[in-house]
């Protein structure tokens, strides 16, 4: 009875060996292949690797939908998280905070490959603002400084201003506001025409209309705000702006056939000529760099001396046609003929048309791309290759979105998001028939674009103006003679 018990103990156990040998056999490779990402797609019947889906977004906390069903929330320190073993294939991606608009877009997951979208801002639904405006005056026009922290206001007591106006200066980043000049300041029948920033933000050129001539007065913005008039007759320049040398101004006058560019210093009144055959001209680090009639962009020093020919082959000039140099640095330079812009490409050394009809041409923060509009579109051009989701190639250009109506101003909220006004028609006289809306530039899939709430502002008020700082993150309006500014827009 023994002998058979232990005969048949190690049959048993021969087989519970073979057994579980031949479940490890098959579950091993399983588990293993698992474990690197494997799956089996039921849909196309067969085994796949899976890949992931990367997000980073604002604010933290967020709710994340996949397929319009709630996979987790972004962490509460980082706002980030990752979502691993997707099956490869398209998913619709929704990302949810109450009281903020949501963003959604269809992207794709391929096999052993991480999807990402680093640059998720939710922006809220309700946005409050403070006046910057006193009750008795009227703001109608405000200038920006090159350097972003600072604003002039104009102001004024009437609807002309011959009768009554005053300039007020506002410190962006320690809000505080000093007086400036006022029509008292000048003679009487004094019009305020216009107001031109130095590249330093120090001073100020300003234009008044005298008894139907041109005036111009430079303004020191020190302590002592020193006025300066400019002995200059409305006639003998076309255009004026400021050299780095303290004292000076450079002015293009008409020479015969074509335009010359003078040196001219205001505090002894000296002047002399600088180049010849200019079409256009701007100033750069203590250089020059024009435009001449021979087609060829030039860098000269402050003198005129030519120290290097920046294109090789020449570009055709019009007749008639208005030139404007527009660049951050000499490796990135456009040049816009009337409406049409070209791009001068860094290995020809040549220049390129890459857009017709421009309205506005504006540089990302970190000077990598530009946004390009006409009148109802909207595109993006890469200055330089972008090796982040979405990846784009150098110089290529990429359409966003496009318009019914027009648009009217446009800014870079970051790298990724831009703000901008519509002017839409209206039907109704004293209806607000301009829009500010918020657009990303992530152009995979539908774009999203918000649509910009003014909370605390009457339907009413008309909005002729916008401008965001990128130092506060804020946003002003200029609407109905009111100059608002906003709570904060980005983290």
């Amino acid at each position: 009875m023994l002998g058979i018990l232990t005969v048949m103990t190690k049959k048993n156990r021969t087989a519970l060996f073979l057994s579980l040998l031949i479940l490890f056999l098959l579950v091993g490779p399983l588990t293993i292949f698992f474990c690197q990402g494997y799956r089996l797609d039921f849909k196309n019947k067969k085994v796949v690797q899976t890949g992931g889906l990367y997000l980073k977004i604002s604010p933290k906390e967020s709710e994340i939908y996949i397929n319009n069903k709630l996979k987790k929330k972004t962490n509460f320190l980082t706002g980030s998280t990752f979502i691993k073993n997707l099956l490869p294939k398209k998913y619709k991606i929704e990302i949810k905070k109450e009281g903020y608009y949501p963003w959604s877009k269809e992207l794709e997951i391929k096999e052993k490959q991480v999807t990402d979208a680093k640059n998720i801002i939710l922006f809220p639904k309700k946005i409050n603002f403070r006046t910057l405006s006193s009750t008795q005056k009227k703001i109608e026009n405000f200038f920006i400084s090159p350097d972003k922290k600072q604003i002039i206001c104009l102001y004024s007591n009437s609807d002309n201003l011959k009768t009554n106006w005053n300039l007020e200066l506002l410190n962006i980043k320690e809000d505080t506001k000093t007086k400036l000049l006022s029509k008292k300041d000048f003679r009487s029948e004094a019009r305020f025409l216009d107001l031109q920033w130095s590249p330093d933000s120090k001073k100020i050129l300003i234009k008044i209309e005298y008894k139907g001539k041109l005036k111009n007065f430079i303004l020191e913005l020190n302590k002592e705000k020193q006025l300066i008039p400019l002995k200059l007759s409305s006639d003998s320049f076309e255009k004026i702006f400021f050299s780095p040398n303290p004292g000076e101004i450079f002015l293009i006058k008409k020479q015969g056939k074509s335009n010359a560019l003078f040196l001219y210093n205001y505090l002894n009144l000296n002047q002399k000529i600088v180049l010849n055959d200019l079409i256009c001209c701007k100033i750069f680090n203590k250089n020059i760099i024009w435009l001449k009639k021979d087609g060829f962009l030039y860098k000269s020093d402050l003198s005129g001396k030519i120290l290097e020919a920046i294109n090789l082959k020449p570009l055709s000039i019009k007749q008639n046609s208005e030139y404007k140099l527009i660049f951050k640095n000499l490796s990135k330079i456009f040049l816009k003929e009337n409406n049409t812009l070209y791009y001068l490409d860094q290995k020809s050394k040549q220049f390129k048309e890459i857009f017709k009809h421009l309205q506005f041409l504006k540089f990302s923060p970190d000077v990598r791309k530009v946004v390009l509009t006409n009148h109802n579109e909207i595109w993006l051009f890469f200055l330089e290759s972008q090796y982040e989701q979405p990846q784009e190639k150098i110089q290529n250009k990429v359409f966003l979105t496009r318009f019914s109506e027009k648009i009217d101003q446009i800014f870079w909220l970051n790298n990724y998001y831009l703000i901008f006004k519509i002017k839409a028609s209206s039907l109704h006289q004293n209806s607000n028939n301009s829009k500010i809306k918020i657009i990303e530039t992530d152009a995979r899939d539908r774009i999203n674009i918000v649509n910009f709430p003014i909370f605390n502002l009457k339907e009413n008020k008309e909005i002729t103006k916008i401008f965001f700082s990128q130092i506060q993150k804020k946003l002003y309006i200029l609407a109905s003679k009111n100059l608002y500014i906003s709570d904060l827009l980005l983290p």
